[in-house]
């Protein structure tokens, strides 16, 4: 007679959402987030664990995950220590500034889903109190406005006239000539430069 233990399926020990914890960035700019996960004697290898897919999820109000509908799938990133590592760039899949939530989503073979959130002690399963959603801030971009720089040359003396100067980076840029005057246009943000 043998008596074997049942074979259980392997489900996740620890997940989370392990970095950045807050960011703020302007509207158009890349933002990668970060999760991990854990499974006893599977993740940590070379590869990825087999079956386990990620997402960084967002939202625009600060609830629980699992009511979030905007879900980015996660690519592997490399092993971190016994952890796998995934990462997708959030700041592709917003279209509009505000502030938002964001945290991330594991699955196993089609199972169910597991949420990890932020801490500063290395984060874990999502529960709204110490491991949390973590805080996005996106800007609009600052408007800019087409500056026209004119200079006349009365001397009728000059073929090569250039601008340059804090709006430039110091660059010099050629100038267009009409009839000894010279134009160029930029698009500047408000302020004041020398």
């Amino acid at each position: 007679l043998t008596i074997t233990a049942p074979i259980t399926d392997p489900d996740f020990d620890w997940v989370n959402l392990q970095f950045p914890g807050s960011a703020a960035i302007q509207l158009g700019e890349t933002l990668d987030v970060y999760a991990q996960d854990y499974i006893e004697g599977v993740t940590g290898q070379a590869t990825p664990a087999p079956g386990v897919e990620c997402w960084i999820g967002y939202s625009s109000s600060n609830s629980n995950p699992n009511t979030w509908t905007n879900w980015l799938p996660a690519t592997y990133n490399a092993p971190s220590g016994n952890n796998d590592e995934y990462l997708a760039d959030l700041g592709q899949a917003i279209s509009s500034g505000g502030t938002y939530y964001y945290a991330s989503r594991f699955r196993l073979n089609t199972g169910d889903f597991y949420y990890g959130g932020f801490s500063e002690t290395g984060g874990g399963f999502w529960n709204g109190n110490t491991n949390v959603s973590g805080v996005l801030t996106v800007t609009d971009p600052q408007q800019t406005f087409p500056v026209l720089f004119t200079i006349i040359d009365a001397t009728q003396q000059h073929t090569n006239i250039k601008l340059k100067g804090e709006m430039t980076d110091w660059a010099t840029v050629a100038m267009i000539n009409n009839n000894h005057t010279w134009t160029l246009t930029l698009d500047m943000h408000p302020g004041t430069y020398q």
